[in-house]
Order: structure tokens, then sequence, then C-alpha cells
């Protein structure tokens, strides 16, 4: 199964309520949950958005920053069509996110 038909099927498949349910239980259960949100945000932005300019560059070794510099070519944008589900993913994620935090999910980043 192609990335893009997965990611489309599992959004058509969230339940705010059985969420809610579900969030419930880990707070009594003190389940943790690491969210990924960033890495998400990441992953909308890439090939689309100029790292050249990001302070965050400073971190990495040059050798992996020009393996993935998208002012030269290594990374493809996304297709459309691929970018709106990341995006819709990544809001999904948030809004998971806060209703876990709002359900004192014990969360750990």
């Amino acid at each position: 199964m192609h990335a893009n038909e997965l990611s489309a099927r599992l959004l058509a498949l969230e339940d705010e309520t059985e969420g809610d349910r579900v969030y419930q239980l880990m707070a009594q259960r003190e389940l943790w949950v690491i969210p990924t949100v960033a890495v998400n945000t990441y992953a909308v932005e890439h090939g689309v958005r100029d790292y050249d300019s990001d302070d965050r560059k400073r971190y990495f070794f040059p050798a992996i920053w020009d393996s993935w510099d998208p002012k030269k070519g290594v990374p493809r944008p996304l297709e459309e069509r691929a970018l709106a589900r990341r995006q819709a993913a990544t809001r999904q994620s948030e809004k998971a996110t806060l209703a876990a935090f709002r359900a004192r999910v014990p969360m750990m980043l």
C-alpha cells in the first residue's frame, strides 16, 4: 500500500469520542505518551521551506546538512496531495496531543 493511501486511511479512521475515552484510561493508569508533533511539522516543511537561513543549521555537521539541503535539490517538494495529507495528519496529531494533555495523560518530550 502506498504511503499516501495509508495516511488517508488512518486519517479517516480517527474517532475523537473513542480517543477521549482512551485518553481518560491512559491518565487513570498513568500511561505515558511521547508526542512527535515536531517531527511531523518538519515533514510538512521539508522540501518547501528554505532551511538555509534557519538558525538551527549550526547544530548539524556540514556533511549531514549538505545531504538534505533543499537548495541543492536532494529532497523533492511533496506533491500537493501528499502535502495536504501530511498537513491534515499534523493538525490531527496536534489535536490528539492537546486532548491527551487535557485528559491529564502524563507526557514526556
